[in-house]
């Protein structure tokens, strides 16, 4: 199915969610189908971000996170 904006949830793909460094070097990377909300795919990332690295200290994120 094509042609329906990112809003109704039918865009055929794949969303690229990154977690970055001060730097903006990535440290985690985790691809989700792109019709799967993006709050969801926050717990994935936190997850792996956790196993990555055990010394962070602050997290900044985007309002849908």
């Amino acid at each position: 199915m094509r042609g329906r904006p990112c809003g109704n949830k039918y865009i055929n793909g794949r969303k690229r969610h990154l977690a970055v460094d001060t730097l903006g070097l990535p440290i985690v990377i985790h691809v989700s189908a792109a019709n799967v909300h993006d709050g969801k795919e926050e717990i994935e990332l936190l997850w792996q971000l956790e196993k990555a690295s055990g010394r962070l200290q602050l997290i900044r994120a985007g309002q849908a996170f």
